[in-house]
C-alpha cells in the first residue's frame, strides 16, 4: 500500500518533535553531495533506486522527488527542523541549480504583447492571445480579407465610419460570427489595453493642460 509522507524526507516525529531519521538524513546528505559532485537528477534517480532506501512506500524515486529535496530549505536548519547539512551546501546546491536552469526565451509575439502592456501581461491575456494567433494560422483568408476585421457593416453605419467609430466599436467588440472578432473582442477587453488607453488619456489631458 502506498505511503503518505506527512514529513519531510529525512525527518521524524519523537515526542512532539521533529528529529532527523538516521538512513533519511544520510541519504539527503548523499543527494546534496552527489550533485555538488555534478551528477544530474537522472543520475541521482538511478542510484536511488539501488540504495534501498524509499522516498515514501510504495513509490518509486523520480526527478520531482530529487528536485524537492534539493529546493528544501528546512534542510540547513530552521526553528522546528534541525540541520541535516551545512548551510553553505544549501547553498551550493541552489546555486549549481540556478546556473543549469534554462532560460525561457520569449517569442516574438510574446515580446510585442509584452510592449503593448507595458510589462507582463497576464496569463490569460497571453493565452487568448495565442489562440486568436493560432487561429490566423489556421484561416490566413480572414487576414487578407479586403474589409476590416474589427468592423462590422452593420454597425459601422450606427458607430459612424471615422477612425474614432471605429476604435469605439473595437472595444465594444463586433458580435459577427467570425472565431477571430470573438477572440479580438475578449483580448481588447484586457486588463492591459484597458490601462494602456489610461495611458494616453491621462498623457492627452497633460499636454491640453
Amino acid at each position: 500500500m502506498a505511503g503518505n509522507r506527512k514529513q519531510p524526507f529525512g525527518y521524524r516525529m519523537e515526542f512532539g518533535e521533529y528529529t532527523p531519521h538516521p538512513a533519511e538524513a544520510e541519504t539527503v546528505r548523499w543527494i546534496y553531495q552527489t550533485y555538488l559532485a555534478g551528477a544530474s537528477y537522472q543520475e541521482l534517480v538511478e542510484a536511488l533506486q539501488e540504495r534501498g532506501i524509499a522516498y515514501d512506500e510504495g513509490k518509486l524515486w523520480n526527478k520531482n522527488m530529487v528536485a524537492r529535496i534539493l529546493e528544501d530549505k528546512r534542510y540547513s536548519g530552521t526553528d522546528r527542523y534541525p540541520a541535516i547539512l551545512p548551510e553553505e551546501q544549501y547553498r551550493g546546491a541552489q546555486e549549481r541549480r540556478r546556473d543549469r536552469a534554462v532560460p525561457v526565451r520569449k517569442t516574438p509575439a510574446q515580446m510585442e504583447l509584452r510592449r503593448l502592456c507595458g510589462g507582463p501581461p497576464p496569463a490569460w491575456v497571453e493565452q487568448q492571445t495565442l489562440t486568436l494567433l493560432n487561429r490566423l494560422v489556421q484561416h490566413p483568408e480572414r487576414i487578407a480579407s479586403g474589409q476590416t476585421e474589427m468592423e462590422d457593416p452593420a454597425e459601422s453605419r450606427n458607430t459612424g465610419s471615422t477612425p474614432l467609430g471605429r476604435r469605439n466599436m473595437r472595444r465594444r467588440g463586433s458580435r459577427s460570427s467570425s472565431g477571430t472578432i470573438r477572440s479580438w473582442r475578449n483580448w481588447s477587453g484586457s486588463s492591459c489595453v484597458r490601462a494602456s488607453d489610461r495611458s494616453h488619456t491621462e498623457e492627452k489631458a497633460f499636454r491640453s493642460g
